[in-house]
């Protein structure tokens, strides 16, 4: 067979050929058309090729993309953004996860551990090596840990917890070796960090590697931090005290975390050697919650902080704020009389208030053992202690229901007679708060009578002064105040040189009225005196009411701002008209028309006189501790209160005066948080006054509050409740709905809007009350509503009604009529001593009593049993 041969067997280039091969060796003839199908073939070959390529690369850069995302490389995912973390489809996508790639949280937080709260148990901490460097002259600090750690599943990532810190550098290095093996071994040496980076929402720190860590290998994580020293109570905090005038700096690390540690405090002594050395306690107290064993070692140790408070506001804030969740705690060794003796006036009233409403009494002390040391405390004085007529603080003269109150079932009569002096006795017993407060039938009888008996003698005085025919100084000095029972008649005939000499006493005279004051001062102006000056305007005392305008504007103004600095002389000047008033405040203003120096000049109980138009305050210069101190008027307080959002305040703390300035157009470019801070520093609170608003006000917050309504309705203002859609009150939630509207004044809603009928329809169905009868559990939900129910209602009620309607404005002839029923059965806690007709009871002397007081206070009506 030679070269040339062309069979099947033929040889090529020397090599032998299969049939099939020597078949398509063999040289053909090349048709155009096998040429094209060639070409064909190859490009769509080709084509299939570059596109095989591009799905390949694409599939590449995506998995490589998700890979990175995973570990932490800047994914901008909703929750990853700004953070370094990966999205959850990332997430998903690094742990070939095939099956579901969002909504299971387990699995996000698999894939991302430091989501979770707790600490993921890939890695366990072996050893901890730290050195922290506190720098107390610009309060910062410098640290750093060297953590030795186990793996023990595969994982890439390293979490720990912190919080507030700035991370300077991390490393990891391989130990080696697993278990005991030493840091020698192959294998060892540093492990590249692909990122590290915070997540404050769990407090995590992520550090995220190149490489997977192995289990049963041990690897050191390296960290260096520093920080600034805060002035809360999160890790290191400050707190200084004061050596030989050398304030130094007590640098103690999460009190709340060490107290609340198992017998981190030996006894007692040692907690309070730690708040006589730490000084935020108030903040610790507002903030921090301890057990109930530890708050019982705290609170001997802050109590005399609380007791010794002499500012009105700092008083509120400890028995309100700081020990609301303490004052269970007390024992009977804290309320003695040798613990309470030293307390301020204003301390001392605070904790009698607070003692004597729903107090919840240990088995260590009760009422009486209260008792005891309130009649320490004010029995010391020959004359009423912590009253001062000169002092608006301590001017009051309802001084039985300031530093009594609730405890006056224990007074006697030695009591009655050593805490006041006679000189007082006039003063406070015909107050008319005080009279309510002894309008009580728990009192001793003897105590009673006694209380009478005084009161008929303040009326004999009064009599005897107006048969008086010649009246000389001696005779006003020996009448007092029971000068105050003669007649103009009579004070015009006296002598202007008498009326003259006698002005100390006359000055000091609490009970004139408008007429007697006028006509004294008409007669010693006519004599020749003179009030053109501040000094001739003070002496006047209580007189000053008979005042006229003309000579308040003859006085300087410097002088009259001075005055207005003595509380005193601005009590007296509140019993003026209010053209007497006005003139004085507008007198002040000229002397500075800016609205800060206007606050800030006029006194605080005549802010109420200051034209609205000088309120108008930029952001920049509104003092809220000023404008919060004083009282004003809704048309005022509506002037500033858009200008209170860019200040820096406590919507809590601000006095209800100044709340009712909340209007939609005052709180229109205020953010949603303001708002709701706004309105529910408006809410109902004991030992406050009620902020006042009117039903504009009220839709206003309701529209506002809507869309995010919460179901713990005693947050929002009561009388606001009354204007909030029904539909928006789970149906749950009902019966707490109706227990908050119960304080509402039900009239403030205007009556085309029909709220009274509206309101009881939607109460029966809560309640599930079918017809008229309420019974006690009904009315006590109810509250105020009572005050809408017609007489039917009222007569089938319980008779807790009765005290419900106390709290009505005005009642209806029929509701008086049902009242009246079920007086008359005898069956109720006033048992048959009432006759509505004339408002006097039996004629029992017990009940004789009884009907002096209440006749004293207000018998012309025909409901008056109702006072308590």
């Amino acid at each position: 067979m030679g070269l040339n041969d062309s069979s099947p067997g033929a040889m090529r280039n020397g090599r032998a050929l299969s049939d099939q091969w020597a078949e398509s060796v063999v040289v053909r003839p090349r048709t155009t058309e096998r040429h094209i199908t060639v070409h064909k073939r190859l490009v769509l070959a080709f084509a299939l090729s570059i596109l095989t390529l591009i799905i390949v690369t694409v599939v590449a850069v995506v998995l490589s993309v998700r890979f990175e995302e995973c570990g932490g490389g800047g994914g901008r995912g909703r929750d990853g953004a700004a953070t370094g973390e990966a999205g959850p489809r990332g997430a998903a996508k690094s742990n070939g996860s095939r099956g579901e790639r969002g909504g299971d949280r387990a699995d996000e937080e698999a894939a991302q551990p430091w989501r979770n709260s707790r600490l993921p148990g890939s890695v366990r901490p072996r050893h901890y090596d730290l050195r922290v460097a506190v720098n107390m002259d610009n309060f910062t600090f410098t640290g750093d840990v060297s953590v030795e750690l186990e793996c023990v599943n595969a994982t890439r990532f390293i979490v720990l917890h912190a919080d507030r810190l700035e991370v300077e550098r991390v490393s990891v290095t391989a130990e080696g070796g697993g278990g005991g093996r030493p840091a020698n071994r192959p294998g060892g040496g540093a492990m590249r960090v692909h990122r590290h980076f915070p997540y404050p929402a769990t407090q995590m720190y992520v550090v995220v590697l190149h490489r997977e860590l192995k289990p049963a290998r041990l690897y050191r994580l390296n960290v260096s931090f520093s920080a600034a020293i805060e002035d809360d109570l999160l890790g290191f905090f400050r707190s200084s005290y004061t050596v030989q005038r050398e304030k130094r700096t007590v640098n103690t690390s999460e009190l709340h975390q060490f107290l609340i540690l198992p017998k981190a405090i030996g006894n007692n002594s040692d907690i309070c050697t730690i708040f006589n050395n730490y000084n935020n306690t108030p903040a610790f107290l507002e903030t921090e919650d301890v057990p109930d064993d530890v708050k019982t070692g705290i609170l001997p140790c802050v109590w005399p902080l609380a007791l010794s408070s002499s500012n009105r506001s700092e008083v509120d804030s400890w028995f309100n704020l700081r020990l609301k969740n303490y004052l269970r705690f007390l024992s009977k060794s804290l309320i003695s009389p040798t613990v309470v003796q030293n307390a301020s006036c204003l301390a001392f009233q605070k904790l009698v208030s607070v003692m004597g409403n729903n107090f919840t009494y240990s088995s260590d002390f009760e009422q009486s053992d209260v008792y005891t040391t309130i009649s320490s405390y004010l029995g010391n004085d020959s004359q009423a202690r912590c009253y001062n007529a000169s002092d608006a603080e301590q001017n009051s003269t309802a001084w039985f229901v300031n530093y009594i109150g609730g405890f006056v079932q224990f007074i006697t009569v030695e009591d009655l007679t050593t805490f006041i002096s006679d000189s007082q006795t006039e003063l406070f017993f015909v107050n008319e708060a005080n009279l309510e407060l002894f309008n009580n039938t728990n009192i001793p009888e003897d105590v009673t009578d006694y209380y009478i008996s005084k009161l008929f003698e303040f009326n004999v005085a009064a009599a005897l002064a107006s048969n008086i025919q010649t009246i000389t100084t001696e005779t006003f000095e020996s009448l007092g105040s029971a000068t105050a029972g003669l007649s103009s008649g009579q004070i015009a005939s006296v002598a202007p040189s008498v009326l003259i000499s006698s002005l100390s006493s006359l000055g000091s005279v609490s009970t004139w009225n408008q007429e007697q004051s006028t006509t004294i001062i008409q007669a010693i102006t006519a004599s020749g005196f003179m009030i053109n000056n501040a000094s001739s305007l003070e002496s006047l005392g209580s007189l000053i009411a008979g005042v006229p305008s003309e000579s308040i504007e003859a006085i300087p103004a410097s002088e009259l701002s001075s005055l207005a600095q003595s509380s005193s002389f601005v009590s007296n000047m509140l019993t003026a008209s209010t053209v007497v008033q006005q003139t004085f405040v507008q007198q002040i203003i000229s002397l500075n028309t800016s609205s800060a120096s206007v606050v800030q000049n006029i006194p605080d109980a005549m802010a109420t006189e200051i034209p609205p138009s000088l309120l108008l305050f930029s952001s920049e210069n509104v003092d809220v501790d000023a404008i919060n101190k004083k009282e004003w008027t809704s048309d005022q307080a509506a002037m500033f209160f858009e200008t209170l959002d860019g200040a820096n305040l406590d919507t809590e703390e601000l006095n209800p005066s100044v709340l009712q300035g909340f209007t939609c157009t005052s709180v229109k470019k205020m953010g949603k948080s303001r708002i709701r801070g706004m309105v529910r520093a408006c809410r109902p609170r004991k030992g406050r006054k009620k902020v006042q608003l009117k039903e504009p006000q009220l839709s206003c917050m309701s529209n506002l509050v809507q869309e995010d309504l919460s179901q713990k309705f005693t947050e929002y203002p009561s009388d606001m409740l009354l204007y909030i859609n029904s539909k928006d009150v789970q149906s749950g939630n009902c019966r707490s709905y109706l227990t908050a509207l119960g304080a509402a004044d039900f009239s403030v809603a205007s009556a085309v809007l029909n709220k009274d009928s509206l309101l009881l329809n939607e109460a029966k169905t809560c309640l599930g009350i079918s017809g008229v009868e309420l019974s006690k559990d009904n009315v006590e939900v109810l509250g105020n509503m009572a005050c809408t129910l017609d007489g039917s209602y009222i007569e089938k009620s319980d008779h807790l009604i009765l005290e419900k309607l106390k709290a009505c404005n005005d009642l209806s002839s029929s509701q008086v009529d049902a009242i009246e029923a079920m007086l008359m059965t005898g069956e109720t806690r006033y048992g048959e001593d009432y006759n509505l007709t004339d408002c006097r009871p039996n004629t029992t002397r017990r009940a004789a009593a009884g009907a002096m007081k209440s006749s004293i206070l207000h018998c012309s009506a025909r409901y008056s049993f109702i006072l308590p």
